[in-house]
């Protein structure tokens, strides 16, 4: 009986991380510039302390039909939560797949994989960066 009166009292341990997941991967919406390649943002994340290294996973794909993300076609980058990918990765690429890691104190922190494509501005010869929608 005096186990059980001790098991009541005891509140289990609250979890008080700051740590906060990925809402998304962003993209510049200006005319894409091979020789000032693409820019990336990782945002809505809230890792506290020291500023940390993010993994960025960039799958350059050679049409935009499919979405390969193996291994053998993964380019691997290291940065802050804003990162450039230079034009040599994207040069031949319509379309890649993206996603964004990083440590917190209770362990890693990733994003989903997030799919953008390249257009042309309607009325331009302006080429663009956008998500693709599934």
């Amino acid at each position: 009986m005096v186990a059980g009166l001790f098991l009541a009292g005891c509140k289990p341990k609250e979890l008080t991380s700051t740590c906060q997941g990925f809402e998304g991967i962003t993209v510049t919406d200006r005319c894409y510039v091979p020789s000032e390649g693409l820019t990336l943002n990782a945002v809505g994340h809230r890792v506290p302390g020291e500023p940390r290294q993010f993994r960025w996973y960039i799958y350059p794909q050679r049409d935009t039909v499919n979405t390969n993300i193996a291994a053998r076609f993964e380019k691997v980058l290291f940065g802050t939560d804003q990162i450039t990918i230079p034009d040599s990765l994207l040069r031949n690429s319509p379309l890649f797949a993206v996603k964004v890691e990083t440590t917190c104190e209770n362990g890693s922190l990733e994003s989903m994989y997030y799919s953008f494509i390249r257009r042309t501005r309607p009325g331009t010869s302006c080429a663009i960066w956008v998500r693709k929608e599934k």
